[in-house]
């Protein structure tokens, strides 16, 4: 099936999906790492056939150690326990499909045998938006980097948050994102 809007090289793009039936998808740290490991290694246009082998192939990896022809830039990214929000740019022909391909089909299989189960992890297919305006791109820079927030406090899109100093802080130190630096005010 072809994507109503296709993907564009040098084209930034809102990435996200959360487990199936919103079910969580990071149990643990090792998930975080997993997928973290994951969405920088298999960011190349070579193939990886048996991630098992491949992850004790590079186990001593270190950033940025991809060989190939990378097929995205990341962004920007945070990951929640049932889902995650990832800012691309495609820099190769086809990049982001291939390597949202990867990406899936690597961390399903990881989580579904560590978890001793089968069939899909997410719900349905990945959803993207192409971001083709200034303020949407400011607007999702601000919607990726509070998205924790919801575990500190939830609703508080709609309530507020009562206490910016702890929430600056929880954004600090929250692990699964790209960082940033909350000093500024942002609320």
């Amino acid at each position: 099936m072809t994507r109503r809007v296709p993907f564009e090289e040098g084209e930034y793009y809102h990435i996200y999906n959360r487990g199936v039936e919103k079910r969580i998808i990071f149990k643990n740290k090792s998930d975080y790492l997993r997928f973290l490991f994951i969405l920088e290694q298999f960011n190349t246009s070579e193939p990886v056939y048996n991630v098992s082998e491949y992850v004790e192939r590079k186990k001593n990896f270190t950033r940025g150690s991809t060989s190939g022809t990378k097929l995205v830039e990341i962004e920007n990214f945070c990951l929640m326990p049932n889902h995650y929000h990832l800012c691309l740019r495609q820099i190769a022909s086809g990049g982001i499909s291939k390597y949202l391909q990867k990406v899936m089909t690597g961390y399903t299989m990881y989580f579904n045998s560590k978890y001793e189960r089968s069939g899909a992890l997410f719900q349905g297919k990945t959803k993207s938006k192409h971001i083709d305006k200034e303020n949407y791109s400011n607007y999702l820079r601000y919607y990726i980097d509070l998205n924790p927030l919801e575990l500190l406090y939830p609703h508080w899109k709609e309530k507020g948050v009562s206490n910016k100093n702890k929430a600056r802080e929880f954004l600090n130190t929250y692990q699964w994102n790209k960082k940033k630096d909350y000093s500024e005010e942002v609320f």
